[in-house]
């Protein structure tokens, strides 16, 4: 699937992955900003951006989830173990704090919006 998307063509978009179980990755590009969303049997997986102020850390931060001191310590810890920061929050027991998964949706919920999407309903 290749093509460029409208305004409000996103969320059919996703529902159709969804719908038939699609494995694969969604790929945007929005003037130099480049994201990703993973997708594993029609679930969505993983996301991500090369834009530092959309990362999990940096928007758990901004929500007023977890503190910085925190949100840095788990990123040195993943980048000593080459692991993600969210399997490393994990790992801490800093989701808790944070309200882990919970907490995770609001990030993709922003990711989402940064999309142009009215939140990622399937």
């Amino acid at each position: 699937m290749k093509g460029t998307l409208g305004e409000g063509v996103l969320p059919s978009v996703l529902r159709e992955l969804y719908v038939g179980r699609k494995t694969g990755v969604l790929r945007f590009t929005q003037g130099s900003a480049r994201r990703k969303i993973h997708f594993v049997k029609g679930s969505i997986v993983n996301a991500s951006s090369e834009l530092p102020e959309e990362h999990l850390g940096e928007v758990l931060v901004r929500l007023g989830r977890l503190p910085r001191a925190e949100v840095d310590r788990a990123g040195e810890k993943a980048g000593r173990e080459s692991k993600r920061l969210g399997e490393t929050l994990m790992e801490l027991g800093i989701d808790r704090r944070g309200r882990g998964p919970a907490s995770w949706l609001e990030a993709g919920t922003e990711f989402s919006q940064r999309l142009g999407v009215d939140g990622i309903r399937l």
